[in-house]
């Protein structure tokens, strides 16, 4: 992948041509897709972004404002006009395919571009929407959906964290169109030099594995991980990079597919470049504080007194504030609080690929002191009460609760280590 290139269609775009690039159809096949250069789309974005600064946040309705949508379809028209122009990497005629009203749908994505020589390229910056082809619009939604992400608060902060400018327009992003794949299971692959994890789910999210993937059994998971040596091998030599992150899917034939995948310097995780984790310390519960000026204003006031706490917040929540908000603490540079972990509370088969996944990786640069872990389902902790956390993957585990204080009215401390093994 050249830098050149980057600048043409944007990070993930070139990223994704990359690994096409090496495609044998086997080992890490790659669904069809085009990637829409930037120069063809700057006019739109432009138009669209000024709608979309101009009215309330629109990413999550199911109809987008009339006059968003209008610019989007004179969008899709010249998208759908403009398949056979060689300017369309890596061939023309898979815009065709993905166009086709045959399939299961397509996916956007977008590609911003991130500077060659800046820091490591922050996850979850771009966004993605799905296309109902057979729909009326369904383009124009899915363009409109598509591009109001790349106005969602944590692509600017991502951007804000890093150092890195962004533009306000949002020009120089390119465009990724693919075929959807129909999903029996997808996930996220974690490769590092201490061990290879997976977090997979079902489709309907009623099967789900976290952990190594020598300890995987569920035959539903066997096609994602059937040959695995042979694709991080490959993916090695192509990508480089001690750590590799695999998003993976795969489809009713026992196909594997490959969505994405990242080459890091650091994976971050224990029992992949770390070792298992404990924690221990005070517990600072911030689950449901109220998405608005009071919620916040609790928020900052109690975290800036997190050090050497346990802190436990929501990973992703819709009517509550969430573990988006200590990223965006951290992003605008407010008092740095050192956490002895910060334990991401989720549901089954939610966080292990996309925003939720995104996030965690983006908590761990972010804090880069503190144990960052999932936890699913209740536990008989209260906030304040001291407690451990040890962590060998991507979930973390709570000891019993023990007394906030000792015997003779000491404090216990809190803190992080590294347990062997």
């Amino acid at each position: 992948m050249t830098e050149n290139l980057e600048e043409i269609v944007g990070a993930k775009a070139a990223a994704l041509l990359d690994l096409a690039a090496g495609d044998d159809g086997r080992d890490r096949a790659v669904p069809d897709f085009v990637a829409i250069p930037a120069s063809a789309t700057v006019a739109h974005l432009r138009r669209i972004g000024a709608l979309a600064r101009s009215q309330p946040p629109y990413a999550r309705t199911d109809q987008p404002p009339t006059n968003v949508l209008a610019a989007c379809r004179m969008m899709a028209r010249e998208l759908t006009e403009a398949t056979g122009r060689a300017t369309i990497l890596p061939d023309p005629g898979l815009a065709d395919i993905c166009l086709s009203d045959t399939g299961s749908g397509l996916i956007l994505r977008t590609s911003l571009h991130w500077p060659g020589g800046a820091s490591e390229r922050m996850p979850g910056i771009d966004s993605t929407a799905l296309v109902d082809k057979a729909a009326p619009d369904g383009l124009a939604q899915g363009l409109a959906r598509c591009i109001a992400g790349l106005w969602k608060p944590y692509t600017a902060l991502a951007f804000r964290f890093a150092g890195v400018p962004l533009r306000r327009d949002r020009a120089g992003a390119g465009l990724v169109m693919m075929t959807r794949v129909d999903v029996v299971t997808d996930g996220t692959i974690h490769v590092g030099p201490r061990g290879i994890m997976a977090d997979l789910a079902t489709a309907d999210r009623r099967c789900c594995f976290s952990g190594p993937v020598t300890a995987c059994t569920e035959p539903v998971f066997t096609a994602a991980l059937a040959g695995l040596p042979a694709l991080i091998a490959s993916l090695h030599r192509r990508l480089g990079g001690p750590a590799l992150e695999l998003e993976i899917v795969t489809d009713p034939q026992g196909r594997r597919h490959l969505v994405q995948a990242t080459a890091l310097a650091r994976a971050m995780l224990p029992g992949v470049d770390m070792p298992a984790m404990t924690a221990s310390g005070p517990l600072m519960d911030l689950r449901g504080l109220p998405r608005d000026e009071d919620g916040w204003r609790c928020l900052t006031s109690r975290f800036a007194a997190a050090d050497d706490a346990v802190v436990l917040i929501d990973l992703q929540a819709d009517d509550h504030l969430d573990a988006g908000a200590l990223f965006a603490y951290r992003a605008l540079g407010l008092p740095t609080a050192k956490p002895a972990a910060i334990v991401l509370r989720t549901i089954s088969g939610r966080g292990h690929m996309g925003p939720g996944a995104h996030l965690r990786r983006a908590l761990s640069l972010a804090f880069p002191a503190s144990m960052i872990t999932r936890q699913q389902g209740s536990s008989p902790l209260r906030d304040g009460d001291i407690t451990t956390i040890e962590s060998t993957g991507l979930e973390g585990v709570f000891a019993h609760p023990k007394p906030k204080s000792t015997g003779d009215g000491h404090q216990i401390q809190g803190g992080l280590s590294a347990r062997s093994g």
